[in-house]
């Protein structure tokens, strides 16, 4: 595992809408605790620690990879709009014009509209590759 991984699941998520890339860089950038995250997103401990674990996974078990990982995607990847318009309990995919179970947008962006995630992946990589070499260091 590792940054494209890590970049699928974040550009993923934020397509779908989800609070989950602010509150992964808030708990591993900025130390933010996870009880105090779920209370100000409104979200269960246990929905924050799925989105912590997720990213773990994906630095290979380092929270400080993790940290430092998304410390540099994090700007590339707040930059995309959702393509998940929410309105009540109701979801709509602005890029094929569909309803979609509100539950099940993370599953319809990652495999209905995977070239798109990919689009974003490669962007942001492309834009990091430019960032480090102009810096000449490496990530």
């Amino acid at each position: 595992m590792g940054l494209v991984e890590l970049l699928t699941y974040l550009v993923t998520k934020q397509l779908c809408g989800s609070v989950a890339v602010d509150v992964v860089y808030r708990h591993y950038v900025l130390g933010h605790r996870i009880s105090d995250l779920a209370r100000e997103y409104g979200l269960t401990k246990d929905q924050v620690r799925s989105f912590k674990v997720r990213v773990l996974e994906k630095a290979d078990g380092s929270a400080h990879r993790a940290a430092a990982m998304l410390k540099y995607v994090y700007p590339y990847v707040k930059e995309i709009e959702p393509i998940i318009h929410r309105d009540g309990d109701r979801c709509r995919c602005l890029l094929c014009n569909k309803d979609v179970v509100c539950d099940l947008v993370y599953i319809h962006v990652a495999f209905k509209h995977y070239d798109y995630v990919d689009f974003h992946v490669d962007r942001i990589m492309r834009l990091l590759a430019k960032k480090f070499n102009h810096n000449n260091a490496s990530f």
